[in-house]
């Protein structure tokens, strides 16, 4: 190793020491469950910016979209943008209306709206895909490692090779944090990540374009190819992700992300009130946009040149960190990408106890002690941990990619529980059976599409539309995304409608 990559690696171990401290030390603050589940709704708009922004860009939402960039150029930007639109459209809609219920979980609103079954159906998907969304940032953690310092082959056990058992250390660090103060030092640890994520693109951006040949790169069709900078690309032969069926794909799954995830918006329900939370949001929106345009452009840059050829494209950021900062500052943002991703994976397995705790946990045990509730909070945190640290495993094995581990399972779980939530805030007809029937028909699809099932049953059917529906490839997230949110809300719509009409007659 060379000194510069131990000063960083130093650098890094000395930084996730301090945010694992802050967060034993913020346990004096942690009174009761509203504490530890919410931060006793004492954040402002700053620290609710600054949290959803670490959350947001730092793991898989930067490191993923880099290294896609470094292979296809800067169509995956729109994710970016598209989901900054999303956000401020959240702020001004769904979260409003949110807070002024003075909820905890987005279930409570489930469960008075179309009954105590439905809602616990919602809070078991949501545990099971925030468990596994939480393998996703263990995986970006050792990915950033491996990138940085590499891993050792000797730093194996358990039958596990040397990078899964970083990612099982990383797990138990994530586990570790999250345990002691919860959402509380979550929000304030990711309030330094952001600063200093910031500091790092505006730092790497020079750097990176000097680099790789100077700003002349980026204009030089011969280096860079002019469809690398065209984002919205017609189709290339069936839903591809180099077209625009995956900017359809990061629309439909940017709804449940910014509207109706607990995940996203715990941090704007622990806000001081509605109007803080609201501007909290709008300004992480603002800001993650050019911040992801800052990472974008030097990656393709430095692609474009040749001088760094990379077998696992995700690896690409926290390499040019490593090389291209200067020593000390180069392992300061690498710190901050990791606490920032540990962060995330904290505070997915929060809002997972979270759902756990008020929906399932405490209609059964009432009358405890806000201690005993946050003890159970806590051993579902280590089950979640758990949980995702066999799915990171998993997608090691499988070579699946940072982001394309994400779009697996959101397009299975999300788009049913969007349209469901979405149901109960707007459509007034919504019905038990309409909201229990989409549910059942949306994820249903999803996960027999996700399992080849549909494909399966090609050779049975010769019925016109349905064999065209059973040729199309539904074993893609693109494809899941794009067909599972309508089903889900036309499933609902006519059952609901269905009821009321069997009900008049």
């Amino acid at each position: 190793m060379t000194t510069a990559a131990a000063v960083n690696l130093g650098i890094v171990i000395v930084y996730l020491l301090a945010m694992l401290a802050i967060g034993v030390w913020l346990t004096r603050y942690v009174k009761s469950g509203a504490d530890y589940f919410l931060a006793g709704r004492s954040l402002n708009r700053w620290v609710i910016c600054g949290s959803v922004m670490s959350t947001n860009v730092a793991a898989m939402y930067l490191v993923g979209p880099a290294g896609k960039a470094y292979e296809g150029g800067a169509v995956i930007l729109l994710m970016a943008w598209t989901g900054n639109m999303l956000a401020a459209i959240s702020a001004v809609t769904f979260l409003p209306r949110f807070r002024r219920l003075r909820i905890t979980t987005i279930t409570e609103l489930l469960r008075e709206r179309y009954g105590r079954s439905l809602s616990i159906s919602v809070a078991g998907m949501w545990m099971v895909f925030y468990a596994m969304f939480s393998g996703v940032t263990m995986l970006t953690c050792a990915t950033i490692i491996e990138g940085s310092f590499g891993i050792p082959d000797w730093y194996q056990v358990a039958g596990l090779d040397s990078f899964e058992t970083a990612i099982a250390t990383i797990a138990v660090v994530v586990v570790f944090y999250c345990l002691f103060s919860g959402l509380l030092a979550v929000v304030y640890t990711d309030l330094l990540q952001s600063f200093l994520i910031i500091l790092g693109a505006v730092i790497l951006l020079p750097l990176a374009v000097k680099y790789a040949g100077g700003v002349g790169i980026l204009f030089d069709a011969d280096k860079i190819a002019p469809a690398k900078w065209t984002m919205f690309r017609a189709a290339s032969g069936g839903a591809g992700q180099d077209d625009y069926t995956l900017i359809l794909m990061l629309l439909v799954l940017g709804l449940p992300y910014w509207f109706t995830s607990q995940y996203m918006l715990q941090r704007s329900f622990a806000g001081r009130n509605v109007q803080e939370a609201s501007k909290g949001l709008l300004w992480a929106a603002l800001l993650t946009g050019p911040l992801t345009l800052c990472y974008i452009v030097p990656v393709m840059a430095v692609a474009a040149s040749g001088k760094i050829q990379l077998n696992n494209p995700n690896e690409i950021l926290p390499l040019l960190a490593q090389q291209i900062m200067p020593i000390g500052l180069g392992g300061l943002f690498l710190a901050a990408l990791i606490a920032a991703s540990n962060s995330t994976a904290s505070s997915v397995l929060n809002s997972l106890a979270t759902l756990f705790e008020t929906e399932m946990y405490r209609p059964l045990a009432r009358g405890k002690s806000d201690a005993h509730y946050m003890n159970v909070g806590r051993v579902v945190t280590v089950l979640g941990g758990v949980g995702g640290l066999v799915y990171a495993i998993c997608c090691h094995r499988l070579e699946l990619g940072l982001l394309d581990a994400v779009w697996m399972i959101g397009s299975i779980f999300q788009p049913a529980i969007f349209v469901v939530t979405a149901g109960a805030l707007f459509f007034r007809r919504a019905t038990p059976a309409g909201g229990r029937a989409c549910l059942f028909v949306g994820t249903g699809y999803a996960l027999i599409g996700a399992l080849g099932g549909w494909e399966r049953l090609r050779p049975e059917f010769d019925v016109p539309l349905l064999r065209e529906f059973l040729s199309w490839n539904h074993a893609t997230p693109i494809t899941r995304a794009l067909v599972g949110m309508p089903l889900s809300a036309v499933t609902l719509i006519a059952v609901s409608f269905f009821k009321i009409g069997r009900a008049h007659v």
